[in-house]
């Protein structure tokens, strides 16, 4: 099997956009949300400050790790499933402040990939993997969250939500999976959208422009992924 990182995500994207009942969607670039941006802020900031909380979850929330509600006295805050220091890395930059690819933008700031997190899970997350485990040998855990040598593995409940979150990375920014692809497969189909997740997705279709297809037909993995999964 060839390098799951080295395969040419744009070229599947590209096909499946011309065969798949997705091609009549408009996908428009996160700058498009009627805001005025400072010079001094990223796409990320202005998003996690005017947009995130004001016109996302406007009224309650449960966090992506820990599912604690907005009633909880847990610090919470904006995180993203496929770090910004993946995406960074992917791009050949210096560092996270120092990318400046229109590409890097829009993925850091793009609401599908950020999620209410507790700042205690956040922390824990750092770049970690995602993995699977027997849950016996993990040095730290916090809400069943659990680092392991290899990486971390989130509770039963979050894996499906993460993984449509990095799929949709990987899918629509054409980014490098780290060798995560097998699991989020995995997960996606082990761990259905449920009726919250539909929501969020709808909601953000109407924020930014953008829907992620993952959820809105589970089955479109196997059709835009038939290149790994059939090898």
């Amino acid at each position: 099997m060839a390098a799951l990182h080295n395969l040419n995500y744009k070229q599947i994207r590209h096909s499946v956009l011309n065969n798949s009942m997705l091609k009549p969607l408009v996908f428009i670039c996160l700058t498009s949300i009627p805001a005025v941006v400072a010079a001094n802020t990223t796409p990320f900031q202005h998003v996690k400050n005017a947009v995130f909380w004001q016109q996302l979850y406007t009224e309650k929330h449960h966090t992506l790790y820990c599912a604690m509600s907005n009633n909880t006295s847990q610090d919470v805050t904006v995180g993203h499933v496929y770090p910004m220091a993946w995406m960074a890395n992917a791009m050949n930059c210096p560092s996270e402040n120092q990318c400046e690819y229109a590409r890097y933008k829009e993925a850091s700031a793009d609401l599908h990939n950020l999620w209410p997190v507790a700042e205690k899970s956040l922390q824990l997350r750092q770049h970690y993997l995602f993995i699977e485990s027997d849950k016996n040998s993990g040095e730290a855990s916090y809400c069943n969250f659990t680092i392991f040598d290899k990486g971390i593995e989130p509770r039963e409940f979050a894996k499906g939500e993460i993984a449509r979150s990095i799929l949709y990375l990987i899918w629509q920014y054409q980014l490098p999976d780290y060798g995560q692809l097998p699991l989020m497969l995995k997960w996606h189909k082990r761990y259905r959208p449920n009726a919250e997740e539909t929501w969020r997705n709808e909601r953000i279709m109407a924020i930014q422009g953008k829907e992620n297809p993952f959820i809105t037909n589970p089955g479109f993995a196997d059709e835009v992924f038939s290149a790994v999964t059939d090898q």
